[in-house]
């Protein structure tokens, strides 16, 4: 009995704290207004405006002007705090690609270092580069963000046929023989990510892709080392014979298609062609518009919209493109905060310690394999 009391004295206070806000809300509003009427009776101007209109109309126009002058009063506030939160948003958004603007030049670098054409202090090992990939702007060796980098990162995103999702969600950007595999199109998969080759284009730093690894092969002779010494009293395993077929991707419609006609008989290759028609409707009504239209409306900005044959697809290109746009806006606000930052000495925590831990067991293999070969167990190679 004695908790149900105390939860209805709870509900009660609670009624009678909202009730109280309200009449003290209208009180504040009718005095308001009432203010307001008054300077609009008293103000010269307006009541010479008002002699163009009917003076059957000028009443009912002052009431809705003040309450559409409460509305601004009582709540312009929120909606200022709504726009901040948009732009904080967009300005966070923006500071993650300026570790994207930073990587390429440590790509650029690390393509430099492998071709032993220059020494960086804090660069021991090819893995070190994995590592100030995690705290990039905290790289003390890495020229700072400019304008000029700022000025070539909008026009990517304003000039290329970009996604934002893609360049939201970043490859590893300082895989060193992923990337070049993917250069020297050794690769089914495209590796490379969008702004690398944009940059590559406007810088033509895409030769640095042509330097010989030299350290990069040394590392991984002592390493091969290591891992014989490793394994020498596992038992004997088949040698390795190198695949030279390529890999028969698994969702690949192109290739079905093509067994489809090569391989089967008339009546299978019309079922499939009818299924095919039948599989490209059903993607189409699996496509969620309304999350799509919610995620557009949610924006509160006028969103351009192209002509496409398709209204789906002009949907998703009017909004990556709106998204992009919203990027390159904010990268300048985003540039200014990172100088602050740079110029307070702030620095930014690394992700986590976990690259660090792989990076000391690599090196633990290139020096026991230093050992193995008779050298001494240092990085003088």
């Amino acid at each position: 009995m004695e908790d149900n009391s105390n939860n209805e004295n709870e509900n009660l206070n609670s009624h009678n704290n909202r009730y109280e806000k309200s009449v003290t809300e209208l009180a504040e509003e009718k005095e308001l207004k009432i203010k307001w009427h008054k300077e609009i009776l008293e103000n010269a101007s307006m009541q010479e405006h008002f002699k163009s209109f009917h003076p059957a109309s000028i009443d009912s126009f002052i009431s809705y002007y003040l309450i559409e002058k409460y509305f601004a009063y009582k709540y312009a506030d929120s909606y200022e705090q709504r726009v901040e939160e948009k732009r904080s948003r967009w300005i966070d958004e923006a500071h993650e690609h300026l570790k994207t603007i930073q990587n390429k030049k440590l790509f650029d670098l690390q393509c430099l270092w492998r071709a032993e054409q220059l020494t960086l202090e804090g660069v021991q090992i090819g893995y070190d580069f994995e590592v100030w990939e995690k705290d990039i702007l905290n790289c003390p060796f890495l020229e700072p963000v400019t304008k000029a980098d700022i000025q070539m990162y909008q026009d990517f995103l304003l000039t290329s046929d970009v996604d934002f999702l893609n360049i939201s969600n970043q490859y590893e950007l300082q895989n060193y023989e992923q990337i070049k595999e993917g250069y020297n199109a050794e690769s089914d998969i495209d590796p490379m990510p969008d702004w690398y080759e944009y940059h590559n284009v406007r810088t033509g730093n895409s030769s640095l892709l042509l330097l010989p690894d030299t350290r990069g092969e040394k590392e991984e002779f002592y390493a091969t080392l290591f891992r014989k010494d490793r394994d020498k009293d596992l038992p004997p395993r088949a040698p390795y014979v190198p695949e030279e077929r390529p890999y028969l991707t698994t969702y690949d419609l192109e290739k079905v298609l093509f067994f489809v006609n090569t391989f089967e008989d008339e009546e299978t290759r019309k079922k499939y062609a009818n299924y095919s028609e039948l599989n490209k409707k059903q993607q189409l009504e699996n496509f969620d518009l309304n999350i799509l239209l919610s995620d557009m409306e949610a924006e509160e900005e006028y969103i351009p919209i192209e002509a496409h044959y398709d209204f789906r697809e002009a949907l998703i290109k009017a909004y990556n493109h709106f998204k992009l746009k919203k990027l390159a806006e904010h990268m300048p606000l985003a540039h200014e905060q990172y100088l602050f930052n740079q110029k307070m000495g702030f620095t930014i925590a690394p992700e986590d310690n976990f690259y660090m831990g792989i990076r000391d067991k690599y090196l633990e293999m290139i020096l026991k394999g230093r050992e193995l070969n008779g050298e001494d167990r240092d990085l003088a190679f």
